[in-house]
């Protein structure tokens, strides 16, 4: 398979991209290692909501980072100054700076940038200057609120940080933001327009205001008094996401540029696509029929068939109608096959964490690509089908994993997908 992928993309003169490096912050682990861990074990990071006191009955439970220590990646200042979704960002690049061992201060500086994705933007921050100017007036508000809020923040922030000088983009896109900050990195070092970059999704949603919204959409978790069985997705009782916060960064580099100083690789990129279902805002078509296109036309990019991919990373939505349509999509992809591949998602055990999501699912495929190892799907007793269930891992199993496909989705019809590889030369 690895020749294939050689053949096709010395016939479109296409670079090939490699991650090299991992960083993150979430829920269930600060650090590769202890979140891969988590992972492994099974063990959920969802917990009490502690941060701050919300009086309704589905509001009670989130996955907060607990033991971030911001003094290690920042000033006092500099934490007054910005959002918690800025600086979960920022550090978790600066660890998968530090894993990719990548010396900035030997690179062309011009050739490597940043896209990092989000839901919402820096929303604690504004949250807070709303109450001040409520409380106070205009004379108490922080002129740094343009930066802290903005989505676009943390990329600029992130540029400045590590003196990034090639393409910086944001994506805003909901759920699949992290996923396709990595395609559209994948594109840009692709194209040759960069040989590094930073990419991934950030996200600090527990403020009581987007507890409230989704609460009156009816999509959170309503399992409060055992928060580890409270995300539940694919199972026939899933009663709602657990909102959670987090950051998935990670370094991207054209291959060539990884050999020659001798890079770790985690794994190669093979495709990506996105699309929109053009459905509804809240609802989707639980036929999955563009989530379909979206794997068809990445297995048309990479140039292979769904026999190939071993490891199904799932979005895994915890909104019946989202599972659903997921749970279709891929058994009418792969509907031929009756060998064991194998499906899990990581949202019981990450909570959803909006805009960092899809780079959580990135980090814990290429992790599983490099140790050949599947994460456990749990919490799902009663899966919608039984074809569907042959496919659940309810524990870590070992597997020899060539590619993954990785899926994502959300509200107002975004599909997205990545197909990743093993690097074999």
């Amino acid at each position: 398979m690895e020749n294939k992928t050689k053949q096709f993309y010395q016939q479109t003169n296409k670079k090939r991209v490699v991650i090299t490096g991992l960083g993150v912050i979430a829920p269930n682990g600060i650090g590769k290692e202890a979140f891969w861990k988590s992972l492994l074990d099974g063990q959920s990071g969802i917990k009490k909501l502690t941060r701050f006191s919300y009086e309704t009955e589905n509001n009670q439970v989130a996955g907060e980072i607990q033991g971030f220590d911001a003094l290690s990646y920042f000033k006092t200042k500099e934490i007054r100054h910005t959002d918690r979704s800025n600086r979960y960002a920022i550090a978790a690049a600066l660890m998968a700076l530090e894993d990719s061992r990548l010396d900035l201060e030997g690179e062309n500086r011009q050739e490597i940038g940043s896209i990092i994705g989000n839901a919402v933007g820096g929303v604690e921050f504004a949250n807070k200057e709303l109450n001040v100017l409520r409380d106070f007036g205009p004379k108490r508000g922080s002129p740094f609120l343009s930066v802290a809020f903005f989505p676009c923040g943390t990329g600029g922030l992130l540029s400045i940080r590590l003196g990034l000088k090639g393409e910086t983009l944001t994506v805003c896109n909901g759920n699949t933001s992290g996923t396709d900050a990595m395609g559209m990195a994948y594109r840009i070092i692709q194209e040759g327009k960069n040989e590094v970059m930073f990419a991934g999704g950030t996200e600090a949603p527990l403020i009581s205001a987007f507890l409230c919204s989704f609460d009156k959409l009816g999509v959170l978790s309503k399992i409060t008094d055992n928060p580890q069985k409270a995300s539940r997705p694919f199972n026939q009782d899933t009663g709602g996401f657990v909102l959670s916060e987090g950051a998935g960064i990670l370094v991207l580099e054209e291959l060539e540029h990884a050999l020659r100083r001798k890079a770790n690789i985690y794994c190669e990129i093979a495709g990506y696509q996105n699309n929109n279902s053009a459905y509804d805002s809240f609802h989707t078509d639980t036929n999955g029929t563009e989530m379909k296109r979206a794997i068809n036309d990445v297995f048309k990019e990479a140039n292979i068939e769904p026999e190939n991919v071993d490891y199904i990373n799932t979005h895994g939505l915890c909104i019946k109608e989202y599972d659903i349509m997921e749970m279709n999509s891929i058994e009418y992809i792969f509907k031929e096959r009756n060998d064991s591949f194998l499906i899990s998602a990581i949202s019981p055990i990450t909570g959803n964490t909006l805009g960092a999501q899809g780079a959580l699912q990135g980090i814990t495929s290429a992790m599983a690509i490099k140790n050949k190892i599947v994460p456990p799907l749990i919490n799902c007793e009663l899966p919608y089908s039984k074809e569907f269930s042959k496919h659940l891992t309810k524990k870590s199993c070992k597997k020899d994993i060539n590619f993954v496909l990785q899926t994502s989705c959300c509200f107002m019809g975004k599909n997205s997908c990545l197909l990743l590889n093993d690097y074999r030369g």
